[in-house]
């Protein structure tokens, strides 16, 4: 445990204007321990989280609206 670990999703910086997206990382119980939607100033998000234990964790990719389309790009 302790390990930092740090996603930065690229989709608004890459010209993909229509998408609200979210990071979120899951433990090894499908419990979410950390996310970031980015719309505190409208931009991709970055998530940066210290674990607490060691353990298999993973990144959920996704749009918050539930929508999408060809515009909508990570």
């Amino acid at each position: 445990g302790g390990q930092q670990l740090v996603f930065d999703l690229e989709a608004r910086r890459i010209g993909s204007k229509s998408v609200t997206p979210a990071l979120q990382l899951l433990d090894d119980t499908g419990a979410i321990v950390a996310s970031n939607y980015g719309l505190e100033n409208n931009t991709d998000p970055l998530l940066a989280f210290r674990v607490p234990r060691d353990g298999r964790y993973v990144v959920r990719v996704r749009e918050v609206t539930l929508e999408g389309s060809a515009d909508h790009t990570y």
